[in-house]
């Protein structure tokens, strides 16, 4: 009987925390203590859009911006007394079935904020993606720190950078939302897991050749058709799978980069919530 308890509490729990993606991504930061690095001295928020104030350990103080639409990315800056604003990164951090994915990525740009007691105004006028230096991965219960995560980090942004760099070559609606951006491309990267009535028409088994990677028996003749040289490796391997599993919301990032960069550069007036 005791066992029996003690096997159901388990899968309680284990069941609460596939249900509370919040809980995975604060985990991310407990492990590393930057949940409890700075103090929130305000909060301002406006359309889409919110603004904290906040002061770190050693008395630094930092605006950190945070998009409804994107809400996986929150933009680091820092205000001078002039309301000059230095950007300083993006911080990423996302969850998958499997674990977590959390990386800080430089940035150069520069913005104005004039902030009062009961309201704040903000724009962002140049933000330029620069390198991820720094982050931490989660992968089946095994954290990757330092120098092994950093490296996996920026071999996976390369290569989303390659792939994306294709998919932007190739004619699609607009996307606002990440459930709609994985429903389109998801039948075009990897049509072997998409239901048949829903694959591209020159995806065929006729004279096809197979390639056989992570379980998965790749259509290399669609890939040679359908993708440049450079990601035929990605796809027949089962790397893009792996990717689009672990990280397909860092690869809509990385697409709407330019969008993100334009909904940060309008005009906000934001009222003070805290």
């Amino acid at each position: 009987m005791k066992n029996f308890v003690v096997a159901l509490a388990s899968l309680v729990l284990a069941l609460l925390c596939m249900a509370c993606v919040s809980l995975v991504e604060q985990g991310a930061r407990v492990v590393d203590g930057s949940l409890f690095a700075e103090m929130t001295l305000a909060v301002y928020q406006g359309a889409g859009i919110e603004m904290r104030l906040t002061m770190t350990r050693d008395g630094t103080e930092y605006l950190l911006m945070n998009l409804d639409a994107f809400p996986f990315i929150t933009l680091r800056a820092i205000p001078d007394e002039s309301g000059q604003l230095q950007l300083v990164a993006f911080q990423f951090l996302s969850s998958n079935l499997n674990g977590w994915n959390e990386f800080t990525l430089d940035l150069v740009g520069s913005g104005v904020v004039t902030i009062k007691e009961s309201e704040a105004w903000l724009r962002i006028d140049t933000l330029i993606p620069v390198e991820i230096s720094a982050g931490g991965i989660l992968h089946n219960g095994v954290r990757l720190s330092g120098v092994t995560a950093l490296s996996n980090l920026r071999n996976r942004a390369e290569r989303i950078r390659a792939l994306v760099a294709w998919m932007r070559g190739i004619t699609a609606p607009a996307f606002r939302t990440q459930s709609a951006f994985e429903a389109y491309w998801k039948r075009l990267l990897l049509p072997e897991l998409t239901p048949a009535a829903e694959r591209p028409v020159i995806w065929t088994r006729q004279n096809a050749v197979w390639i056989h990677a992570e379980d998965v028996a790749w259509n290399a003749t669609y890939t040679a058709t359908m993708f440049p040289e450079p990601l035929w490796t990605l796809r027949d391997s089962g790397a893009l799978l792996r990717d689009w599993e672990e990280a397909v919301t860092w690869i809509y990032f990385v697409y709407q980069e330019t969008y993100v960069a334009e909904v940060f550069s309008k005009d906000y007036l934001l009222s003070r919530t805290k």
